[in-house]
């Protein structure tokens, strides 16, 4: 069996107002809730006040799970974002998380720790989703809270919504959606993300 572990820490927490870093902790748990309705077990703990962990078997959506977490963060605020370590391996996944120390608990908090400042995504397995990291880190760090809160939705697992939906809930037109997705690289992302989950175990 393959287990995902999300290892992370939230940017400058400090400097959050405390309303800010409440909505960004919520957020963070919120999309432990919805990876556990993914149909997988997941698994969820945080630590020292900024830091948190996710872990979940499914390696297929590791990256879009690192994704929808990111796009929560920067919806509330472009102030609002974490540093995110992805690792896989083999293994039974634990019931409690905070002790552990199987490979890919071990390997996903030592890619954190690695992480060079300038980056907020790393893959710890390979050089090549390593390099995908950074090429979506540059995307995902640009992107605004509107173009994080439209393509927040886009970005879920299941059947891709109707622009003219997103467009109702949001109050705007549908060509604003469409234009804000091109915009925050939309097309480029779900094709990367389509291509690895196609070659990836999904448990």
């Amino acid at each position: 069996m393959s287990i995902t572990v999300l290892t992370g820490d939230i940017i400058e927490s400090t400097k959050l107002n405390a309303v800010l870093l409440e909505q960004v902790q919520r957020a963070i748990a919120e999309t432990f809730s919805e990876i556990s309705g993914w149909g997988t077990p997941a698994r969820f703990s945080e630590y020292r006040g900024d830091g948190w962990q996710i872990a979940f078997e499914n390696a297929s959506l590791s990256l879009r799970a690192a994704l929808i977490i990111r796009a929560k963060l920067r919806a509330i605020d472009r102030a609002c974002d974490t540093r995110i370590a992805i690792a896989q391996g083999s293994g039974k996944l634990p019931e409690k998380i905070e002790t552990t120390t199987d490979a890919a608990f071990v390997l996903s908090g030592r890619t954190l720790d690695q992480m060079q400042p300038a980056f907020r995504m790393a893959s710890g397995n390979t050089p090549e989703m390593d390099a995908i990291c950074i090429l979506l880190d540059q995307i995902v760090s640009n992107w605004t809270s509107t173009q994080a809160r439209t393509i927040l939705p886009f970005l879920s697992p299941d059947d891709t919504p109707r622009q003219q939906d997103v467009a109702a809930q949001m109050g705007v037109s549908r060509q604003s959606i469409g234009k804000t997705l091109e915009a925050a690289s939309y097309p480029y992302i779900i094709a990367t993300l389509k291509l690895l989950e196609a070659r990836q175990p999904h448990a």
